[in-house]
């Protein structure tokens, strides 16, 4: 079990790239420009936390369902 996932040189997130991982935070940083669907949908997955604003956020291209409603997401510029 990973605790914490750093991707902080990554631009794109696959389709179900985390499907079978086991983590429970991953952390993105303004570099990722796009989510696959069902990138996030990591079993033990509970908080994605994103290092950069609101703005740089919504403009992250976002798959289908790339997140489950249990995943809480938080901003933190």
């Amino acid at each position: 079990m990973i605790n914490n996932l750093y991707l902080n040189d990554v631009a794109y997130v696959g389709m179900g790239e985390f499907v079978y991982r086991h983590v429970r935070c991953v952390h993105l940083y303004p570099c990722l420009k796009k989510i696959g669907d069902y990138g996030f949908f990591a079993p033990d997955l509970k908080t994605v936390v994103y290092h950069g604003t609101q703005q740089q956020w919504d403009a992250v291209v976002k798959g289908y369902d790339c997140f489950p409603d249990r995943v809480k997401v938080e901003i933190e510029p």
